[in-house]
């Protein structure tokens, strides 16, 4: 959850809410393990490295993958179809036909700090100019979290879970989850 919150984002904006998800997930160290110098390791209390496989229909399914637990922190999202597949990560975004030639590439040069500060930019402006709605809601990121929970849901059973099945035991659904979109995003 703790690095894999934005692509799962990503994913469900580009998207919408998956039939169902398949997740695994590894935890961190241990209380009182040490390096091989004998230095203790940092314990965390969620999962560190995970996989998400999202199914929409016969013809699209979904990959997130991060990881926190050695090198840098990494997250990706793979979406492929029957028309071609993308892999977006905070590096680069790369398009490619079904023959798996590239279509298109972006990539970003900033550091990945650099997105973090343009994100509380953009909120810090949304308050100052006492603006009545912002572009992503609460009610909105619900539809995440029902991903995510499916996805730790799935980890526990083995078996692939519903997101939608997951909001509408809290009484929801996705109409009400969105109905806090603006009109019009901004440009």
């Amino acid at each position: 959850m703790h690095v894999a919150y934005h692509p799962i984002d990503l994913l469900v904006w580009m998207l919408g809410l998956p039939e169902t998800v398949y997740g695994l997930q590894a935890c961190g160290y241990s209380p009182g393990q040490t390096s091989p110098e004998g230095e203790p390791l940092p314990v965390y209390d969620t999962d560190d490295a995970a996989a998400v496989m999202a199914r929409y229909s016969a013809d699209c399914a979904a990959v997130v993958t991060a990881g926190r637990r050695s090198g840098p922190a990494c997250e990706e999202l793979s979406l492929h179809g029957r028309a071609g597949s993308i892999i977006a990560t905070g590096e680069h975004c790369l398009l490619r036909d079904p023959d798996g030639n590239i279509l298109d590439r972006s990539d970003d040069d900033d550091p990945p700090i650099a997105a973090y500060a343009r994100q509380i930019e953009s909120f810090a402006r949304a308050v100052l100019e006492e603006k009545a709605s912002y572009h992503c809601s609460g009610w909105e990121s619900l539809l995440n979290l029902a991903v995510i929970e499916a996805a730790y849901l799935s980890n526990r059973t083995g078996q692939p879970e519903s997101p939608l099945r997951l909001l509408r035991n809290r009484e929801l659904d996705v109409a009400t989850c969105l109905k806090c979109l603006p009109d019009e995003l901004p440009e």
